[in-house]
């Protein structure tokens, strides 16, 4: 096992990364509808990493 995967392993819930590909997934598809709803603004990459 490499380094990474020893430290990727070691943070987090213990959740299986199936249900983390999910959580992922429906807090993308709630800000999408946050979004189509205008309740939320996107902001271009540049202008949030400033």
């Amino acid at each position: 096992m490499t380094l990474a995967a020893i430290l990727a392993d070691s943070i987090g819930d213990g959740s299986p990364p199936e249900e983390i590909e999910a959580a992922w997934l429906a807090e993308a598809q709630r800000r999408l509808a946050a979004i189509r709803r205008g309740e939320s603004i996107p902001v271009e990459f540049e202008e949030a990493r400033e």
